[in-house]
């Protein structure tokens, strides 16, 4: 399901803040490729054997980097950070995610994506810590949802991805426990046994009532809300160290996921994972990753903060509309205590404006995917059809054979 982010770019202060396409591709004919398919069945076979022996060669070295012996930096939360503009010496962080708060004199720091010592000042990093509590496993519960009523008029090729990923061991169907979430229940593999979505009930009244306007979708906050209420009653996430969300058109390589998480420290209270940066909120749904005691105390205050948050998007300062499934999380996790940190190589993902090319960044519209057979991402994203999606996952399965060298090299 697409990534439900807020289709507008911010000017002024904060510029640029917001900015993603989440059109969903126009719908073409399927091609069938058996021999692509045969071909990523082998190469995902084998992948899946090797994935929890450790064979895993994706490092980022982002999330690791953060590690401190006793203490990690995170970032705090949106509303208390301060703008582009302002003195952000008492905040120590800013409003745009992925910008830093340096020292340019003893009285005066700014926000800035990047800084030259001398030219901008001192250029000493101010930052926020928290005391490291614990050091989770690799124990991974991944999970996505269907949705057959979508609103729009746009054919969906989620199912045709799901079936074909649990096929292949693929995706979320690659990781040890996972879960395919869905307003119907239907079969994800005819068996035996059969494997079938678990179906969440509108009990609300709220799956149905905002829709996006490029697309006319729903949005999907309320989907979610029942799915993680479901995740919650039957214990799903129990003896598990993360919690990752990922969509059916995310090409997502749980072990590249692995690597990037071995041996990372949380702190009290769990932390999650921005992956977008120059935006308000950097939590995009083509992959979430959150930590096992992060995701405990956001389904705990589930009622609370669907209750308290302006997730129907009518507060007048708010002019995006109502909200998707990752803001919401977000915005939850934030008012709750969760600490938040950046990897921004976690992903690479058409929705997010920073990391297309340059040279795309400002076409009003644009369509880009990921070049998956140099990318050393975890999660690519959107692939929406069949035929590209798979050729793509051929492509990241290549990607070792082809150059020889581990994924931490690639770029070098």
């Amino acid at each position: 399901m697409p990534t439900d982010c807020v289709p507008v770019e911010i000017t002024g202060d904060d510029a640029p803040l917001f900015e993603a396409d989440c059109d969903q591709q126009k719908p073409s004919r399927r091609k069938r490729g058996g021999g692509l398919l045969f071909a990523a069945a082998a190469l995902l076979l084998l992948g899946a054997f090797a994935m929890y022996a450790g064979l895993g060669r994706h490092i980022m070295p982002d999330l690791n980097s953060l590690q401190q012996k006793d203490d990690i930096v995170v970032r705090p939360p949106y509303e208390h950070c301060s703008k582009v503009s302002e003195n952000c010496i008492g905040t120590k962080c800013c409003k745009v995610s992925g910008h830093k708060c340096f020292l340019q004199n003893a009285g005066y720091a700014s926000c800035q994506a990047e800084c030259l010592p001398g030219k901008d000042g001192w250029c000493t990093e101010l930052v926020n810590t928290r005391a490291v509590q614990s050091s989770p496993g690799l124990r991974l519960f991944c999970f996505s949802f269907y949705t057959k009523n979508t609103g729009s008029t746009k054919k969906s090729y989620e199912l045709d991805l799901f079936r074909t990923q649990l096929f292949l061991g693929a995706s979320i169907f690659g990781c040890p426990k996972w879960r395919v979430y869905s307003d119907i229940e239907t079969w994800l593999s005819p068996g035996p046994p059969e494997l079938k979505t678990t179906k969440v009930d509108d009990t609300d009244g709220d799956f149905h009532l905002f829709r996006r306007k490029k697309t006319g979708a729903w949005t999907n906050a309320m989907m979610f809300y029942q799915a993680w209420m479901d995740m919650r009653r039957t214990k799903a996430t129990v003896d598990s160290d993360w919690v990752i969300k990922a969509d059916a058109d995310a090409v997502f390589l749980p072990g590249r996921l692995l690597e990037t998480l071995k041996g990372y420290k949380v702190p009290g209270g769990g932390v999650y994972v921005e992956n977008c940066k120059k935006v308000m909120y950097g939590f995009f749904g083509n992959l979430e990753v959150v930590s096992h005691d992060a995701f405990d105390a956001f389904l705990f205050n589930l009622e609370h903060c669907k209750a308290t948050l302006d997730w129907k998007g009518l507060k007048p300062s708010w002019k995006y509309g109502a909200w998707g499934e990752d803001l919401f999380m977000q915005k939850c996790m934030d008012i709750h205590g969760v600490a938040k940190v950046y990897n921004f190589t976690l992903t690479e993902d058409g929705a997010c404006k920073s990391d297309l090319p340059k040279s795309l960044q400002k076409v009003k519209g644009v369509k880009w995917q990921p070049d998956c057979l140099h990318s050393s991402a975890v999660s690519m994203h959107p692939f929406k059809k069949p035929n590209e999606y798979f050729a793509c996952l051929a492509n990241t399965q290549r990607t070792w054979e082809w150059t020889g060298k581990p994924w931490q090299h690639l770029h070098e």
